[in-house]
Order: structure tokens, then sequence, then C-alpha cells
């Protein structure tokens, strides 16, 4: 599989070179910035521990309703890869009142070594989604299983959201 279908490939090392400051860690974190295409563009980071989930879009998410999602971290006992895997995950989230909004994710694993580990790969999004990230109370990855490969708290994805109507347009 080529890299070129996942544009925000390039943040993979961006993302894992930063150095994490304790106010950042375990909440979700927006930035946006203008692409080399000149696209209005976001990223929404949460790191825990050494894994971090990014979703990212451009602008023309307006018209294709594209999210990129990007977990990075060592293998998991319930998300261990191969490079080059592909697998169909849940990106699960959890809401106040107990019910739990899912939509799958084929993902591609790309292994570049230790401490280069991800999995990559898009999702339709859609205000749907947007709202039930908005209002989640944990942010989990499941694997084909459903079995729960790692959990991320949602401290700070009501804002997240609101970037995701601004930036990227999902409807």
């Amino acid at each position: 599989m080529s890299m070129s279908r996942f544009p925000f490939f390039a943040s993979l090392c961006a993302l894992s070179c930063l150095p994490i400051s304790s106010a950042q860690a375990q909440s979700w974190e927006s930035n946006d910035w203008r692409n080399p295409q000149g696209l209005h563009a976001l990223s929404v980071t949460v790191v825990q521990d050494q894994f971090a989930l990014e979703i990212s879009c451009t602008e023309s998410a307006a018209e294709t309703n594209e999210l990129n999602l990007m977990f990075l971290g060592t293998p998991l006992p319930e998300l261990m890869g191969t490079d080059g895997q592909e697998e169909t995950l849940l990106v699960s989230l959890k809401q106040p009142d107990g019910s739990t909004f899912q939509i799958k994710w084929p993902a591609y694993y790309f292994d570049g070594g230790s401490g280069d580990q991800a999995w990559l790969g898009a999702i339709q999004g859609s205000s749907v989604f947007i709202q039930a990230f908005a209002s989640a109370q944990t942010v989990e990855l499941l694997n084909e299983d459903q079995a729960v490969a790692y959990s991320f708290p949602a401290k700070g994805t009501q804002a997240a959201s609101q970037m995701f109507w601004s930036v990227c347009g999902i409807s």
C-alpha cells in the first residue's frame, strides 16, 4: 500500500518526536495551519503515556467528510501488528448516558522500528460522529474482536469538535 494515501503521514515524526508537557498530556489539543497545498488544516491530538491519537482533516473535508486517524505507540497485547498489515479497528466513544457510538476504521500498520510504529487510516466523519466525539467520556480503540486495545480520556473533545465544524466543515 502506498503511503501517498495518507497525506497526514508526514506528521508522524513531528507528532512522535515532540516533547510532551504535563499540561498537554491526557487532554485533546487542536492545532490549525495552512498545508503545503494552501488548504486550512486541523490536527486534534491526545497523548497519554507513550501513546497518541491524532484526528486530522483539511477544509476539503466539507466535500468528502474524510477524517484521517493515526494511532502512535508500541504494540499492545490487544493490538499487535506487522508492517503492511491492514485491519478494521473500531473507534468507540462512550457517552455520559452509558451508550456507545462506534465507527469502523480501516487501518494500515506502519512499523518503522522501535518508537516509529503507527496505525493509519481514515473514517467518514459526520455530524453524528462529531457530536458523539464532543460529548464523549472516553475515546477507545477496539480491535477486530471488539476488545479494547487502548482508552484515551475525553477532556477537551468538546472544544476540538468546534474546530472540526469551523476548519473542516464536517456536515
